[in-house]
C-alpha cells in the first residue's frame, strides 16, 4: 500500500546508503600540530563533471575552499575553519572550537563535528551531527556532517593502561539534514512533496515545518570506550530527535479533517554498541543500535516505530601485490513481535487520503524502506609507485530494491600538496530508489585537491 510518510523514508534510506568510501587520500578526521604553535591551513577542491546520459545537464563544476587556523598550547587549543563556495545555504563558519586539557579531562566547546563508532565511513551510533547531502554522498563522511554548537567532555577512567574513557556531549540546539533545492542531485522526495503541496492547498490544507529553538529541543549523548588487548569496544547513548521528519496533522475542522500538516522531528533514543579487533589479519569492525521512539506499540500515525540496526565489516590485505579488500554490511530491521507496528499508520493515513480525495500515488513511498534495509558496500584498492598511484573500485548495493552505485577511481599524488583523482560513477535501479533516481547521472570527472 502506498503511504504519505514522504520525506521520512527516502531520507532514512539516504542515511542508510551513505558511502563507505572516501575519495580523498587525506585523512580529514584528525589533524596534529606542534605545541605552542600557530598553523594556518587551507584546502581547495576543484572537480568538473561530465554527464554521459543526462538530457538536462551536460556538466557541472564542484569547487570549495576551506581556510583554517590551529593554535596549540600546553593546556589549551583553538581551531577555526571557514568555508567559501558559491552555495547560498553554506554556513561560513564550519568549525570554531576551544579545547582545554585538564589532566584526565579534556573539554571541547564550540561549533564542532563529533564522530562516534568504529565503522569505516559508515556509522550507526553517531547521531549528534546531521548530514549535508548537497553533493549526495560523495564527500568524505566528516565533510558531509554539519557542525553543531556543543560542549564535549572526555574523561580518562582508571589507569592509563586501561585505555578507558567516558565522553559526554550536549548540544542546546537541533540541526536537521540539508538537501539541494535544485540541480542534478535534488532528491526525488522533494518532487513528491512539490506534487503533494498543491493538492493539499486545494483542500485548504497547509504544510509547515516545525522550528526547534527552545532549550528543551537540545541533544545529549554519552559514550564509554575500553581497550582489552586487541579488542576495542564501547557503549553509547543518545537522546535527541530523529533526523527523519514526519507529518503531524493539526487544526482539525468540524469534519475531523486536519487543516495543517506539520513536519516534525520526533524524539529519539539510541542505545549503541561498537567494537573493532584484528582476527587472523582481518581488521574487523561493527556497530549495533536500538532506535527507540515514543510509539513502541505502533498506535501513532505520525511517529516512526522502534527498530534495530547493525553494521558489520572488515578489510584484509590480499597476498597479491598491494591489494586490499574492504567489505561492510548494514541492516535495519524490526523483530517479529513488532511486525504489526505499521498497521495504525497504514490505516489512518489511507483513510485520510481517501477522505481528502487525493491520488494515493502522490505518496509513492513504502514504509518497508525504513524498517527493512540491507546494504552491502565493497571496495577493492591497490597502490603503485610507492603509493603515488592508487586505483580503486567501489560498489554499493541495496538488496531490497536492487539499486546500486558503481565507481572507478584513479588517485595520483602529483606532489605532497597536490592530488588528482579521475572518477567514473554509474547508477542503476528503479526511479523510486535511492541510487536509481540518479540513473541518468552517470558521470566522468577529474578532481584536483590542493592542501596548503
Amino acid at each position: 500500500m502506498k503511504r504519505i510518510f514522504l520525506i521520512a523514508l527516502i531520507m532514512n534510506v539516504t542515511i542508510f546508503a551513505q558511502s563507505a568510501f572516501d575519495d580523498s587520500d587525506w585523512d580529514t578526521e584528525k589533524e596534529e600540530t606542534g605545541k605552542n604553535a600557530v598553523e594556518w591551513t587551507g584546502f581547495y577542491e576543484f572537480e568538473p563533471r561530465y554527464f554521459t546520459d543526462n538530457d538536462n545537464y551536460d556538466y557541472e563544476i564542484r569547487q570549495s575552499l576551506d581556510l583554517g587556523i590551529n593554535v596549540n598550547k600546553d593546556k589549551s587549543a583553538f581551531k577555526a575553519t571557514v568555508n567559501l563556495d558559491d552555495r547560498d545555504d553554506t554556513e561560513l563558519i564550519e568549525e570554531l572550537v576551544v579545547s582545554l586539557y585538564l589532566g584526565r579531562l579534556q573539554i571541547d566547546a564550540g561549533r564542532q563535528r563529533l564522530v562516534w563508532g568504529k565503522g569505516d565511513q559508515l556509522h550507526i551510533v553517531d547521531n549528534m551531527n546531521a548530514n549535508d547531502y548537497y553533493d549526495f554522498i560523495f564527500p568524505d563522511y566528516l565533510q558531509r556532517r554539519r557542525a553543531e554548537d556543543m560542549i564535549h567532555l572526555n574523561f580518562v577512567v582508571g589507569p592509563y593502561k586501561w585505555n578507558s574513557q567516558i565522553e559526554l556531549a550536549y548540544a542546546p540546539s537541533f540541526t536537521s539534514m540539508l538537501f539541494p533545492e535544485n540541480g542534478v542531485w535534488r532528491p526525488g522526495f522533494l518532487n513528491t512533496l512539490d506534487n503533494l503541496a498543491p493538492a493539499l492547498a486545494s483542500q485548504d490544507i497547509n504544510i509547515v515545518e516545525e522550528e526547534y529553538s527552545a532549550l528543551d529541543d537540545g541533544q545529549y549523548a554519552a559514550r564509554w570506550t575500553q581497550s582489552v588487548g586487541s579488542l576495542d569496544f564501547g557503549l553509547s547513548y543518545y537522546n535527541g530527535k530523529q533526523q527523519i521528519p514526519a507529518f503531524r496533522m493539526t487544526d482539525f475542522d468540524a469534519m475531523s479533517i486536519p487543516r495543517t500538516f506539520k513536519l516534525v522531528n520526533n524524539s529519539l533514543e539510541v542505545y549503541g554498541f561498537e567494537f573493532a579487533t584484528v582476527l587472523r589479519g582481518i581488521n574487523l569492525r561493527g556497530e549495533a543500535a536500538y532506535l527507540k521512539t515514543d510509539d513502541p506499540e505502533g498506535k501513532r500515525y505520525d511517529i516512526l516505530n522502534p527498530k534495530w540496526s547493525i553494521l558489520l565489516g572488515g578489510d584484509y590485505n590480499l597476498p597479491i601485490h598491494n591489494l586490499n579488500v574492504n567489505v561492510q554490511y548494514m541492516k535495519d530491521f524490526i523483530t517479529e513481535e513488532d511486525e504489526t507496528c505499521r498497521t495504525a499508520y497504514e490505516t489512518q493515513m489511507a483513510a485520510l487520503i481517501t477522505t481528502l480525495g487525493l491520488d494515493p500515488s502522490l505518496a509513492g513511498i513504502d514504509l518497508n524502506n525504513y524498517y527493512e534495509n540491507n546494504l552491502i558496500s565493497l571496495r577493492l584498492s591497490d597502490s603503485f609507485f610507492r603509493e603515488t598511484l592508487k586505483p580503486e573500485i567501489q560498489y554499493v548495493y541495496r538488496l531490497e530494491n536492487k539499486d546500486s552505485m558503481f565507481s572507478i577511481l584513479m588517485k595520483h599524488e602529483i606532489s605532497e600538496d597536490l592530488h588528482a583523482i579521475g572518477i567514473y560513477r554509474m547508477f542503476s535501479g528503479d526511479s523510486g530508489t535511492i541510487f536509481g533516481q540518479y540513473d541518468a547521472n552517470d558521470f566522468l570527472s577529474l578532481r584536483f585537491e590542493y592542501r596548503f
